[in-house]
């Protein structure tokens, strides 16, 4: 059984954004005993893409995601329409469709959302619960070729509507997890792990944000050996499995305890209280913040004293420090949490480099300050920095009440 995945979007291509929708549909393909053989990114082109399903053409199955949208940058379905040699025909049941889900919405109809509507003939129509474009399944002479929107939220929706139509191809299950790392390093895992005699089963996907690793096995009992391995091997480092965020794993540890947590932020500009408010029940453990952007701020509100300001500047360590202890106070919580740094581009020193982040974590009467010289983007060294404090006050909490 040949499966191949096609990845439309110059996005992914440039880099901007993950492709998640490969382990998404390789997770679902597990259930039913079989795996992607084959993947490969296209730019938004009508040529292109066309090349790509030819080159396929002896495929079981193809999947395609992404391009479905409603602008002239969105291309897939004018590919799809001529590599199957028919016409894109107006569907006013799609139509319909389309017109629910925005009055679900609460959002207006407009021309543009009519483009929606025009479906290549012959396609079998997979309602979208999660957004606008439907997905599209197509049987070919060789198998199916099955086209889904490319947000991965829409995927992970559209996916379970094939389960019926994957059935003949069931073969035995395969087994897998995804083991969600952060604090070290590829190749320090694989140091951690190279004695292990099932790392050919093991896919390893590094990003700034951590090491996800995704484990494939036969049995059920050969992955949770491999996990418990994996857990001696890695220990905190490990902070979930699967579709967990850090946020959410930070977020459980706090409500385990019944903690309070508050957040002092100048570089991160509120991304850290973001980040910790995108998990549903976090009002039981985040009271609240303050973006101390300017030192008039960090004086006022958070006791940061002028002097410290002016002998070590904004960006020390004594700052985070009195941040970290400063909200804490204010807000009367168990954690304060701050950041303070150097985002970039510009504003770096030799002595104080653009990624230079000082993180304070206060718990209870105990401080600690973290230093770091993050690279990247502004966005991804604020990202970085908000994800390292929440992992230390995840892991120092960890082994606090262990």
């Amino acid at each position: 059984m040949k499966i191949a995945v096609i990845s439309v979007g110059s996005e992914i291509l440039s880099g901007r954004i993950l492709n998640r929708d490969l382990a998404l549909i390789a997770d679902f393909l597990g259930k039913f005993g079989l795996r992607v053989s084959k993947e490969i990114t296209v730019k938004d082109e009508v040529e292109e893409i066309v090349e790509t399903l030819k080159d396929l053409k002896n495929f079981d199955i193809i999947f395609i995601t992404g391009g479905l949208g409603p602008t002239s940058d969105d291309v897939t379905k004018k590919a799809l329409a001529r590599f199957l040699n028919v016409d894109l025909e107006f569907s006013e049941m799609v139509l319909k469709l389309v017109k629910e889900r925005l009055e679900e919405l609460g959002l207006e109809f407009l021309p543009v959302h009519r483009n929606y509507a025009l479906i290549p003939r012959g396609a079998k129509i997979l309602r979208n619960e999660a957004g606008l474009a439907p997905g599209m399944v197509f049987h070919t002479d060789k198998g199916m070729l099955i086209s889904l929107p490319g947000p991965p939220r829409e995927v992970e929706s559209l996916l379970s509507q094939l389960e019926g139509l994957l059935e003949k191809y069931k073969g035995e299950e395969i087994y897998v997890k995804t083991v969600k790392t952060f604090g070290l390093r590829e190749s320090e895992i694989h140091d951690r792990l190279k004695d292990c005699g099932w790392l050919e089963k093991a896919g390893f996907y590094p990003s700034i944000y951590g090491v996800d690793i995704r484990i494939e096995a036969d049995r059920k009992e050969e992955l949770d050996e491999i996990l418990i391995e994996l857990k001696d091997k890695l220990g905190e480092n490990i902070y979930g499995y699967d579709n967990e965020t850090l946020e959410m794993a930070f977020g459980r540890v706090l409500k385990e305890r019944a903690l309070t947590v508050s957040t002092a932020e100048s570089c991160s500009g509120g991304l850290l209280a973001n980040l910790i408010t995108n998990v549903s029940g976090s009002s039981e453990y985040y009271i609240g913040g303050i973006i101390a952007y300017h030192n008039r701020i960090k004086i006022d509100f958070l006791g940061v004293p002028q002097d410290i300001l002016k002998k070590y500047g904004a960006v020390s360590e004594p700052t985070a420090r009195q941040m970290a202890e400063g909200i804490r106070k204010l807000f009367d919580t168990d954690v304060g949490l701050s950041t303070t740094g150097i985002a970039g581009p510009t504003g770096g020193t030799p002595q104080k480099p653009v990624g230079l982040v000082y993180m304070g974590f206060s718990f209870r009467e105990e401080v600690h300050v973290i230093k770091r010289v993050f690279k990247g983007s502004r966005f991804e060294i604020k990202k970085q920095a908000a994800y390292t404090i929440m992992d230390f006050a995840r892991r120092y909490l960890l082994k606090k009440y262990s």
